[in-house]
């Protein structure tokens, strides 16, 4: 295996240093251990909890999502290996849905917003996973990560706020600005990631016509 992209190994350490900086000890401990089965199972037990309080939500609404990054990590892994980036992309998801369950408000928003995210990502459940030792391709999939961690770590500042629940209504405006400008951002690597992916499966297919081409000559 060809050793992975410096740039996009950069563009992950960046991205990843950047939001851990933000992240408590304990907090970096939970994300660390937090598998994506650990989100579902959380995602479900507070479906049941909100059940029992007659406020309930569908939360399947965060499976896009969810699905999402599973398609994701299954690409983006290669450049995670040795390292402990690779959960941080829905590991903090947890942690949000359980602190934002006492703000209905607040958790419909966050809900919200993960469904948007999922809108935006690209399609990568099925690329060819020989693409994952592109280069190119693996530079704009380290740009998906920075804008997906970007969102938890605004995300995280936002719920780790002392009284955020209190100022809610006036704090999410400005937060849902950058939001904006995180999804814009998201929406445009996504597109690079797909014409990365036509352009190198195009290169493939002309590599393997022209194998063919002199194996009947």
């Amino acid at each position: 295996m060809a050793a992975p992209s410096a740039q996009a190994t950069l563009t992950l350490q960046d991205a990843f240093e950047r939001f851990a900086s933000t992240v408590t000890p304990e907090d970096k401990q939970i994300f660390h251990n937090t598998q994506l089965k650990d989100v579902r199972e959380e995602a479900m037990r507070i479906e049941r909890q909100l059940r029992a309080r007659r406020m309930q939500r569908n939360m399947a609404r965060l499976d896009p999502f969810l699905r999402g990054m599973e398609h994701y990590s299954k690409v983006v892994e290669v450049l995670c290996n040795g390292t402990p980036y690779l959960a941080w992309i829905w590991a903090p998801v947890k942690l949000m849905l359980t602190i934002a369950v006492d703000s209905i408000s607040a958790f419909e928003k966050l809900i919200e917003a993960y469904g948007k995210i999922a809108d935006m990502l690209p399609r990568l459940d099925r690329l060819n996973h020989a693409l994952a030792d592109d280069h190119n391709f693996q530079n704009v999939l380290a740009l998906v990560y920075s804008d997906i961690v970007e969102f938890h770590r605004r995300a995280y500042k936002f719920v780790r706020r002392k009284s955020w629940t209190i100022f809610f209504g006036s704090m999410w405006a400005g937060f849902e600005s950058r939001f904006n400008g995180i999804l814009k951002n998201l929406a445009y690597h996504g597109g690079l990631v797909d014409k990365e992916a036509a352009a190198a499966e195009i290169s493939e297919a002309v590599r393997r016509s022209k194998a063919d081409d002199e194996k009947w000559e």
